[in-house]
């Protein structure tokens, strides 16, 4: 398994609180939150160089999340105590700015995330003092409609994650009866706001700091302390055996590309009543589990009977079956069958049997 420790050293770190990547997992997007003179760095998610320190130059940046060429980051402007929205294309080699909402809830920094929804894209911004969900929805790129009371009443959230119709919500159930907090992580849908699950996974006395899911949805990765967990995004379970350790750190963020995990990771070390913190961007392999993709070639074959000198039409068919990491590299093994033995062989009988055959090559999945 890759695991590689300060991918992106304290060096190239400046107070970072978000992560993100995007432009199909080549690059990391990083919030540096330092007031008055803050940043979103951009660096290569293949190598961890930093490409540019100050990517974007922004006032105190919060939470970040990228989807597609679109970066959202909220910051809070000079002189104001209400934070804003930014939106961004990072299509190129220097971001375009194409909206801003003003005057959100004043601790959304926490968290948010951006998905699709029938071709519409949508921002959710998990907000702790409020305890619910801001809900942005992007059908009027220049208008956003912004609904700040989308999900309430849910304590302790900080943390949110999104895929398509489905939102995960790390928050707190409160038992005044026996003074005990637990933690969960909630499933509501994303284009209604309903909850589908309130106690969804259950964490118990473990308080997240980190949410993020696979690119295909099935995964939620968690971090809570010094480990990162997975979890089945569609049922809950936890994955065992898929627990990542990190020594001596918290995890503060995770983002997530097709093959690898990037863990935003921060140090504290006490020495001499001096406390000392530093950071690192830790990159480690996805879980992923094997899937497998049946089929039926169909192969036709048009040509001059030799016997005969009839034109005849000839099909021959073939199950096929193949696996891989995801559903994606299982059906670009299963289409690389088309070259295989024994597809070679029925074309070769027909080229046998007839004059100038030609044939036809179909796959239908199963």
């Amino acid at each position: 398994m890759l695991n590689t420790s300060s991918f992106i050293p304290n060096s190239s770190l400046n107070n970072p609180s978000s992560i993100a990547i995007g432009n199909n997992g080549n690059y990391l997007y990083v919030s540096n939150n330092v007031s008055n003179n803050g940043s979103v760095a951009k660096f290569d998610a293949n190598t961890g160089n930093e490409i540019s320190a100050n990517f974007i130059s922004i006032n105190s940046p919060g939470a970040i999340s990228v989807y597609n060429n679109n970066l959202f980051v909220c910051y809070l402007p000079s002189n104001s105590y209400n934070q804003s929205i930014g939106q961004y294309n990072v299509s190129g080699t220097t971001p375009r700015p194409i909206s801003n909402i003003n005057n959100v809830p004043s601790t959304i920094t926490s968290s948010i995330a951006a998905t699709d929804i029938s071709g519409v894209l949508h921002l959710y911004c998990a907000s702790f003092d409020s305890h619910g969900v801001v809900s942005v929805d992007y059908t009027l790129i220049q208008q956003p409609i912004v609904n700040n009371s989308f999900i309430q009443n849910l304590y302790n959230l900080n943390l949110v994650a999104a895929y398509k119709n489905y939102l995960y919500l790390p928050n707190t159930i409160l038992n005044t009866n026996t003074n005990t907090n637990t933690n969960i992580v909630s499933k509501y849908n994303a284009s209604t706001g309903m909850e589908i699950s309130g106690n969804f996974i259950n964490l118990r006395s473990s308080f997240p700091l980190a949410i993020a899911i696979s690119n295909d949805g099935n995964y939620l990765y968690i971090g809570i302390e010094n480990t990162i967990r997975v979890y089945d995004a569609n049922t809950g379970n936890e994955i065992s055996g898929k627990i990542i350790n990190i020594s001596n750190g918290t995890v503060i963020g995770i983002a997530i590309s097709n093959k690898y995990l990037y863990a935003l990771v921060e140090f504290i070390q006490n020495d001499n009543k001096t406390e000392t913190i530093s950071y690192s961007v830790n990159k480690y392999n996805v879980y992923s589990q094997s899937q497998t993709v049946s089929g039926l070639y169909k192969i036709t074959s048009v040509g001059v009977d030799r016997e005969t000198g009839l034109n005849v039409t000839s099909n021959a068919t073939y199950s096929a079956t193949a696996s891989g990491d995801n559903q994606k590299s299982a059906l670009a093994e299963l289409n690389n069958y088309a070259s295989a033995n024994f597809i070679q062989e029925i074309i070769s009988g027909f080229s046998t049997s007839y004059n100038n055959a030609k044939y036809v090559i179909e796959l239908d999945i199963e």
